[in-house]
């Protein structure tokens, strides 16, 4: 076995001690945000959250065109700055990991850029990004990414309200092929606040975001991968003012396999550009958004997925301008898992 081989079998394991200790977490009825750390720098135009299970993963982009790529180990609680892809992050970045050695990269665009489509992914044992074959339909602010475990592909919303709208997967076996899917025919194009998230099962989860600037969207679906039909007739993400910058979905299945039933929400900013604090689950199994955990430091002004689970326990990063409350830099972590295993 190679040097990477044994790097991804050594992290799966710990991965796989990381899921004994979380189902060994007692559940309360009123968990609470605690705060972690501070990132070594702010949110930014072009910034989004991952983790393996183990580390939570940042990429951010500033307007000055400099940008970071980061680890943050809960175990050890360090960040680790790591190797930067070669292209700029912009509005609409998205991460996903695979459930291996890869986290996946859209890395989104400007409003100005008529088609810029890049794609990548990092290899965790490698340390290193490589380019893959672009999304070929234009990138945006309505960008998101999931990977799916059902079928082993990534899922993804490309667009925007400037770049128009793709739903489309990625088939790394064939290799690296996209294929175009159908998308949701009741909504329109998607933008800021746009997020997939897989349940561990069947399904994939899926926000529209801020699809028209000062109008207020709540718009929450689910897209059935084995029939490719969507089911647009779901409870409203219950969020004041809409979803926003920042809007983001979290299914921690692949980690807890018992919480498959449990959507993790935020809706980020308003429609009206205001700072978004609503933090919800959604029981799949019976159609309803049952638990607020307000989060005690503001998100919104720049897109990006907020929400990652590592170590046993669900963290969001702020992601915010330094102007803002808490200083745009600040990582959370919920004491308690929210739901019943």
């Amino acid at each position: 076995m190679g040097k990477a081989n044994k790097e991804v079998s050594m992290r799966m394991a710990v991965a796989a001690g990381v899921w004994l200790v979380a189902l060994a977490l007692t559940v309360t009825a009123s968990p609470a945000w605690q705060f972690v750390s501070n990132s070594p720098k702010a949110g930014g135009l072009g910034e989004a959250v991952t983790s393996d299970g183990q580390c939570l993963y940042i990429l951010r982009a500033a307007s000055t065109g400099e940008y970071q790529f980061w680890s943050y180990d809960p175990g050890a609680l360090a960040w680790t700055e790591l190797a930067i892809p070669p292209e700029r992050p912009k509005s609409g970045t998205a991460l996903a990991w695979d459930g291996a050695d890869f986290i996946y990269a859209l890395l989104g665009a400007a409003q100005a850029d008529e088609n810029r489509d890049f794609f990548y992914r990092y290899s965790i044992s490698l340390k290193s990004w490589e380019l893959l074959k672009p999304t070929g339909r234009p990138q945006g602010a309505g960008n998101a990414l999931a990977w799916s475990g059902y079928d082993g592909r990534l899922y993804a919303l490309v667009g925007s309200a400037e770049h128009g709208r793709s739903f489309r997967c990625y088939v790394p076996q064939q290799p690296g092929a996209w294929v175009e899917l159908a998308p949701n025919p009741s909504w329109g194009r998607p933008d800021d606040g746009a997020a997939l998230a897989w349940d561990g099962g069947e399904w994939l989860y899926a926000l529209l975001g801020e699809t028209e600037e000062k109008k207020a969207h709540w718009d929450f679906a689910a897209y059935h991968v084995p029939t490719q039909l969507w089911n647009q007739g779901l409870q409203d993400l219950p969020t004041e003012g809409g979803t926003g910058d920042g809007g983001s979905l979290l299914s921690i299945a692949l980690w807890l396999p018992d919480h498959a039933g449990y959507i993790f929400a935020v809706g980020g900013g308003s429609a009206l550009e205001l700072p978004g604090r609503t933090f919800s689950v959604y029981d799949v199994r019976e159609g309803v958004w049952d638990v607020s955990v307000p989060m005690p430091c503001p998100i919104g002004s720049w897109d990006g997925s907020r929400l990652a689970f590592a170590s046993g326990h669900v963290f969001y990063w702020q992601g915010a301008p330094t102007t803002w409350e808490c200083g745009g830099d600040a990582l959370y972590m919920l004491t308690e898992l929210p739901v019943s295993e």
